[in-house]
């Protein structure tokens, strides 16, 4: 039976529900703080993490991790907004760097506040949530877990490299075993599927790196994953933003047969971010196939450089 694997575990989780204990997300429409959604968000998601992958050697009630769930995805619904805006600004400024000859403002203002309007009634909902029953039921049950961590048919073992590497290694060979690395093109279901395999495969990476040697080989996995997963992540967005031009004009700008100034503006956004989804699009290609084409070395990274052997006591409290 392992010790200082089981330990690991204990404090991993224990420093995960603390952290989100952390984020005082109660009166968030008071002084909102999108950055502190987004953290209490990736809190969540962490824990998620280690109770999913870990669930046959945890002792736990299945409902906290659909209550987190719950919790995530509603608290998602304020943060895709907050994305929205952030894309809006984002691009926006990049056009105006580019000294495009396009006057976006009225356009970009009227866009943010349909934005924002919306956002505020996620915010509301979710406050009205943070306030019911269901929802300090769900504080009380990750307090008793933090407190009591409970382990059962714990097979992996601290006299073994091996059994950990294999665990990060079929998660990585599941990851690489994705039809879409060898597809080339764009199908934003198939892409936005890869991308949440990549996210998961690289939390799963980052929970165990500990255990791995101290040397940049695993840590470039890693980060290449990071980088993969930031470029799916701008495609999905573009995608989403252009979906949200083309339900505004619906909505506020009808008649596509009559040429106004707004139209004009929303059109030639559109043409924009179609470029710019062209250009991200084909460097995810590019770092795609050229991370595929490493596979097989990724592959013995992770199951040569497994070192549980020499990791200090000390580290695990880290």
């Amino acid at each position: 039976m392992s010790n200082t694997i089981r330990e690991f575990l204990q404090k991993k989780i224990q420093k995960s529900i603390k952290k989100i204990f952390k984020y005082d997300i109660i009166n968030i429409e008071k002084d909102y703080d999108s950055e502190l959604i987004h953290k209490y968000r990736i809190a969540i998601r962490r824990l998620r993490s280690l109770l999913e992958e870990f669930i046959n050697e945890i002792k736990i009630d299945l409902d906290i991790i659909d209550d987190l769930r719950s919790v995530f995805r509603k608290a998602g619904k304020i943060r895709d907004y907050d994305i929205l805006i952030e894309n809006l600004e984002k691009y926006h400024n990049e056009i105006k760097e580019l000294k495009v000859d396009i006057d976006l403002e009225p356009l970009i203002a009227e866009l943010k506040q349909e934005f924002e309007k919306r956002r505020k009634k996620q915010i509301k909902n979710f406050e009205e949530f943070l306030e019911s029953k269901k929802y300090k039921n769900i504080v009380e049950e990750l307090e008793i877990l933090k407190e009591n961590i409970e382990f059962k048919n714990f097979y992996i073992s601290d006299s073994d490299s091996f059994s950990v590497a294999y665990l990060v290694a079929s998660k990585f060979f599941r990851l690489i075993s994705h039809s879409y690395w060898k597809v080339n093109i764009y199908d934003i279901k198939a892409l936005h599927h890869l991308r949440r395999q990549i996210k998961r495969t690289r939390y799963y990476m980052e929970i165990l790196k500990k255990f791995y040697k101290k040397n940049n080989e695993y840590k470039n996995i890693l980060e290449r994953l990071k980088n993969l997963q930031d470029l799916a992540g701008a495609l999905v967005d573009i995608y989403i933003l252009k979906d949200e031009l083309e339900k505004f004009q619906k909505k506020y700008l009808p008649d596509i047969y009559e040429e106004n100034d707004m139209q004009l503006k929303l059109q030639k956004f559109g043409f924009w971010l179609q470029e710019k989804e062209d250009q991200i699009f084909q460097q995810w290609n590019q770092e795609k196939e050229d991370f595929f084409l490493h596979k097989d070395f990724y592959l013995s990274v992770i199951l040569e450089n497994c070192d549980i052997q020499n990791i200090k006591a000390k580290e695990i409290e880290d």
